[in-house]
């Protein structure tokens, strides 16, 4: 049986006074290869940088996970809560930004072009999780 990739994900927006409403995106397709995912904790600096994407070339999907802001042990004081909503990180294609992913969020795309992602920290440097599906 081939590798398959499969997606489930529901998107919320909940208004102070009305029923929830959300959008639903599940699928699945099947891969070509039966490569290992590349997974990496990765650090993004406040300069523009190319994603390492270890050996994948073709990318069914991407995952990039900013995990600043989560795990914090103590509570933290406005100032280090100000500083942690500050590490947002941008994706984008070369140096022009495409997407943010705020502190606890994450991003998820199928590039057309892997070698073509850039990211950049907007503050400091961001502590991430990528993760790369091979096609």
């Amino acid at each position: 049986m081939p590798s398959r990739l499969v997606i489930s994900e529901t998107v919320y927006h909940q208004n102070h006074d009305a029923d929830p409403t959300s959008a639903d995106s599940c699928f699945s397709r099947t891969l070509a290869s039966d490569e290992q995912p590349y997974s990496r904790r990765v650090v993004i600096g406040e300069a523009w940088q190319p994603l390492d994407c270890g050996w994948v070339e073709q990318a069914s999907m991407l995952v990039l996970a900013n995990q600043e802001g989560r795990f914090v042990q103590v509570i933290p004081t406005q100032a280090e809560r100000d500083t942690m909503a500050a590490k947002i990180v941008e994706v984008g294609y070369g140096d022009m930004a495409a997407w943010l992913v705020r502190p606890g969020e994450s991003f998820r795309a199928e590039p057309a072009d892997l070698k073509a992602i850039r990211v950049r920290c907007r503050s400091g440097s961001a502590k991430c999780q990528l993760t790369v599906f091979p096609a």
